[in-house]
């Protein structure tokens, strides 16, 4: 019955080990994918940012002493 016990405790710590790769793996590639989500997602919010302002005539704020700089 030991060696029963000795051999199930060497596949406790196999699955440990493959489960820990397992899961880091899982980590990166949701982090790439929501990474990718962000960038595009930001990339949409300035781009239709940009064309409203260009369309609508939005500008910044001229500062006091600034009216007259080219």
């Amino acid at each position: 019955m030991s060696s029963f016990h000795n051999q199930l405790i060497r596949l406790n710590n196999t699955f440990f080990i493959f489960d820990s790769i397992e899961l880091g793996l899982f980590v990166v590639v949701g982090v790439e994918k929501n990474k990718i989500m962000t960038e595009l997602s930001t990339a949409v919010v300035v781009i239709l940012i940009r064309t409203l302002s260009v369309r609508y005539q939005w500008h910044l704020p001229i500062l006091k002493g600034e009216e007259n700089k080219s």
